[in-house]
């Protein structure tokens, strides 16, 4: 009986360790405004942007054109930190250490997330690309780059859960932040709004464990 009960236990935290490498989720670029932590050195977010700000900044995009977009770019490639939510946590209650391998999955590609207030978006509707492009061209971010797709690779990441310690797991990195306003010319009537491209500089794993 008791060696039934030793079996069981075993079973069961194998069973626990192998559900819990399932819960390491991809965080994805196109997220960043959901992460918890985005410091940029200078400059702000457009959707920071002061209503006086932003009044400001359309300033520079008036015109008499009939057709085109016009683009004011208030911050251009600005290193920005961040940090992602927790994509992985535990709390080991026992006396014994845990070893397992931890799936992740990372961005590897130097992926491009396009950004416009709804006002944009909203009268942009299968036009976006071709928003995407030219605000990409006027703000002088390469296209090219803008236009990659997400890649993503799981990384095996080897992790050690000491006795009565909790730990979490996320992913930090750094990307360049191009934003501003931009005002779309149709016919003499135009569509004012935000914009925002981020691109992923690098993206890496960070661990804390603590005490219990």
């Amino acid at each position: 009986m008791k060696k039934i009960l030793i079996l069981s236990s075993i079973t069961f935290l194998l069973l626990t360790i192998s559900l819990m490498s399932n819960q390491a989720s991809a965080v994805l670029i196109a997220e960043y405004l959901t992460y918890p932590e985005l410091i940029m050195e200078s400059g702000k977010l457009s959707r920071d942007f002061t209503s006086k700000e932003y009044d400001k900044y359309l300033e520079g995009t008036y015109t008499n054109w009939m057709f085109g977009i016009a683009v004011n770019v208030v911050n251009k490639n600005v290193r920005t930190s961040y940090i992602s939510d927790v994509i992985y946590s535990y709390t080991n209650n026992s006396n014994t250490d845990i070893k397992y391998t931890l799936d992740i999955q990372k961005e590897t590609k130097k992926t491009c997330s396009f950004q416009t207030s709804a006002s944009v978006g909203g009268s942009a509707s299968g036009n976006i690309k071709k928003i995407k492009a030219e605000v990409s061209a006027k703000a002088n971010v390469d296209y090219a780059t803008t236009e990659v797709q997400s890649e993503k690779v799981t990384q095996k990441y080897d992790v050690v859960i000491e006795a009565h310690s909790n730990i979490i797991v996320f992913l930090e990195g750094h990307l360049l932040i191009t934003n501003g306003v931009l005002s779309i010319y149709d016919f003499w009537f135009r569509t004012s709004g935000t914009f925002e491209l981020a691109i992923l500089q690098d993206q890496s794993i960070r661990v804390e464990k603590s005490s219990i």
